[in-house]
């Protein structure tokens, strides 16, 4: 599976974009903004990432106990981008601010752009989309490479 990052909309305080699942829309992100690839200062930069499942996360003792009902498994590891140039421990997950992001990648099912000046972008619907994905990424990790696109 091909993960495509595409982002749509920056400012000082955070990045929206969409996440396509091989080709196909799955959810909208947020990031941090670009500073430089500063650990949990910036988002990635453009590139391309495996993906693959990491249970030895901080987060997935909470999300286990969240997400352990879905379908085909449950919640065995948090989503992992791997070999990002001077970064680690960059996941795929839920919330809603950039605060919530901590240099990671955020997915939701409504962006909330900063229309006004001192505003955060924001993603909606975070859980429900996870929600939605998450099997996808899941089932794909298991069976074969999986990799995350992240444009320019």
């Amino acid at each position: 599976m091909i993960l495509t990052l595409s982002r749509f909309s920056t400012d000082p305080r955070g990045t929206l974009g969409t996440l396509a699942l091989d080709g196909k829309f799955g959810a909208f992100t947020l990031e941090l903004p670009d500073a430089g690839n500063l650990l949990e200062e910036s988002r990635i930069p453009p590139g391309t990432y495996p993906l693959e499942l990491r249970s030895d996360s901080d987060m997935q003792p909470a999300y286990a106990k969240l997400f352990g009902n879905l379908p085909g498994g449950g919640h065995p590891g948090m989503i992992g981008v791997q070999n990002v140039p001077g970064r680690s421990g960059i996941l795929i997950h839920c919330g809603n601010t950039e605060i919530d992001t901590r240099g990671c990648i955020l997915v939701g099912d409504t962006p909330q752009p900063a229309y006004v000046p001192g505003q955060t972008p924001a993603i909606l619907g975070s859980q429900a989309a996870y929600r939605r994905i998450y099997p996808k990424i899941r089932d794909a990790t298991r069976s074969g490479a999986t990799t995350l696109t992240v444009e320019p």
